[in-house]
């Protein structure tokens, strides 16, 4: 029926975009950690804490997520996860603002650390941020589950195939957005901080198109 798949590739279009944008805001400081490091002074183990604890918490957290989209649905598991994301993002982008005088390096080696406001040490802030991105994970995992919930009341048995396919060359579009797109707003804006921002942005526009014109069921 031509107004059903009408209807279906709006709803689809408008998560297929956010399902991307979830891995632009999850990947996006991985693109841009060398940045990070130079500006806050960390070394390569500090910069671990953040790819050890986000995967962590987001594995951890799809586990508990399910059962929450299963209950509430889809559309509102996308909507409360997306919101989360912008929060953290928006978050992480906010610590340039207690940097106030950023790290010296000269070449590999660390001369003197960052002076940082409010009371922060080096340490400190690393774990505040690093904490940040962790609880970014678990507002990451909605992402999944959601999509596929919500996909699965409109796609019959028939075309999960193609419906997996699509799902493939969004999970690439995303890590396209994140590793190419991002590095070149850093550049463009000269800060590192829009690497977040911008995205979080993005995010929270697909937010409000979520809310007002997608459907859990075709019903």
């Amino acid at each position: 029926i031509p107004a059903y798949r009408h209807r279906r590739f709006q709803n689809w279009i408008i998560i297929g975009f956010l399902y991307s944008l979830f891995y632009m805001t999850r990947y996006n400081l991985a693109a841009n950690a060398s940045s990070m490091m130079t500006v806050f002074g960390w070394s390569k183990q500090d910069y671990g804490i953040f790819e050890f604890l986000l995967p962590l918490v987001y594995g951890l957290a799809v586990v508990i997520n399910g059962p929450l989209a299963d209950k509430f649905g889809g559309k509102k598991a996308f909507i409360f996860g997306a919101a989360g994301v912008v929060i953290m993002n928006l978050l992480l982008g906010a610590a340039s603002y207690l940097i106030q005088t950023p790290a010296v390096w000269d070449g590999k080696n660390l001369i003197s650390e960052p002076s940082l406001a409010l009371g922060f040490t080096k340490g400190s802030l690393l774990w505040t941020m690093a904490i940040i991105w962790a609880v970014n994970g678990y507002f990451q995992a909605f992402g999944a589950l959601s999509i596929v919930k919500i996909n699965a009341q409109w796609f019959h048995i028939r075309e999960r195939g193609t419906f997996g396919a699509i799902f493939g060359v969004l999970i690439r579009f995303g890590l396209i957005l994140s590793f190419s797109i991002t590095p070149l707003i850093t550049a463009w804006l000269n800060s590192w901080v829009y690497a977040f921002w911008i995205p979080a942005v993005l995010v929270f526009i697909f937010l409000i198109l979520t809310f007002f014109f997608v459907r859990d069921t075709p019903v």
